[in-house]
């Protein structure tokens, strides 16, 4: 690396950061050209291995005839829980026979939330052109694959400030000042943002431990201050004596409305389960019905996941300033929507 401007190169001597260190003086001039190596590598890529089923891959038509199949065949004269766990059971048995477990080695990036679908296809065939220049070795292929990356890294340029323009004009003056320190990396985000002075195999029973002695406080408290009431005395004035049962369009209409956020307690992604809702509707009915007439909430529907999310971007990682978040089931919201 030539260095054309004289002055010093200092490294510690206890690196092997710099080396091949080489000057080179000219007969009518005082300066010379410091060439050296510079000992620098790209970081490893980190690979995390994921299980995962590949619901792309699913015949629609086949999927909804093995669902219809394997639910018309659920147990009667049975209780919530039962019901609770043949569905859970039998569509994970189906998942098993069309879209089955597999591994797959995935490559941690960076993502970035102004990232379109608009650039997929573009990216694509930008690595259809860089493979074909590599095979073939041609200028041709070259200087149509560089005017294809020129005009990628423009589309992502454009994008990236309608995405940010959009959110400044937006944006509150509360929310502005968040977006100027985001952008500026004065501070961090609050999500996805664990302690680091915590190993990581302890991460999850130290929030337990913590998440749990708060709520243990919080009971202890109520335990201590809260009167004792008579019951007698606030008796409801109208008694509920009959409801109409849930009807499978009811549920069909409810799931198709919902969100499509999804659990990972779910079998199947919520997305899934709203393609072909004409099939999950009738059983969902008989079990949405069975909970509410005996007042029984099934196990299933009761786990969350717990996710800790800081409680301003600007505090400490301090396990105290974490606030529990819980990722409830798709069924269990789509119960309580009625």
């Amino acid at each position: 690396m030539p260095w054309p401007h004289p002055g010093l190169l200092i490294t510690r001597t206890t690196d092997q950061f710099l080396h091949s260190v080489t000057v080179e003086h000219f007969m009518n001039s005082d300066h010379g050209i410091v060439q050296f190596d510079l000992n620098v590598q790209r970081p490893p890529n980190q690979k995390t291995t994921i299980t995962r089923r590949n619901f792309r891959s699913i015949n629609g038509e086949d999927f909804q005839d093995k669902v219809v199949t394997k639910l018309a065949n659920y147990p009667r004269n049975v209780g919530v829980e039962s019901l609770s766990e043949f569905f859970h059971d039998g569509v994970t048995d189906v998942l098993d026979s069309v879209a089955p477990v597999s591994e797959k080695v995935m490559i941690e990036k960076r993502r970035v939330p102004w990232f379109s679908e608009d650039l997929l296809p573009l990216r694509k065939q930008l690595r259809q052109l860089e493979r074909k220049w590599r095979r073939t070795k041609l200028e041709i292929d070259s200087q149509i694959f560089t005017a294809k990356r020129y005009e990628y890294f423009r589309r992502c340029d454009e994008i990236k400030a309608s995405y940010h323009r959009n959110r400044i004009q937006e944006a509150d003056t509360k929310r502005l000042y968040k977006i100027i320190a985001e952008l500026s990396d004065t501070r961090t985000t609050n999500s996805n943002v664990l302690p680091s002075n915590i190993p990581v195999t302890e991460i999850p029973t130290k929030f337990i431990d913590f998440f749990d002695s708060k709520v243990l406080k919080l009971r202890e408290g109520l335990g201590t201050q809260t009167p004792c009431i008579d019951r007698d005395d606030i008796l409801p004035i109208h008694t509920f004596t009959n409801f109409n049962s849930v009807t499978t369009d009811e549920v069909t209409s409810l799931v198709k409305q919902a969100s499509s956020k999804t659990c990972d307690l779910d079998p199947l992604p919520a997305s899934c389960i709203k393609d072909h809702i004409n099939a999950f509707a009738p059983f969902l009915a008989i079990l949405f019905n069975a909970s509410l007439s005996t007042g029984i909430v099934p196990s299933h529907f009761k786990s969350a996941i717990i996710r800790p999310l800081l409680k301003k971007p600007d505090l400490d990682k301090n396990i105290k300033n974490y606030r529990p978040v819980s990722n409830l089931s798709f069924y269990r919201k789509s119960l309580s929507g009625l």
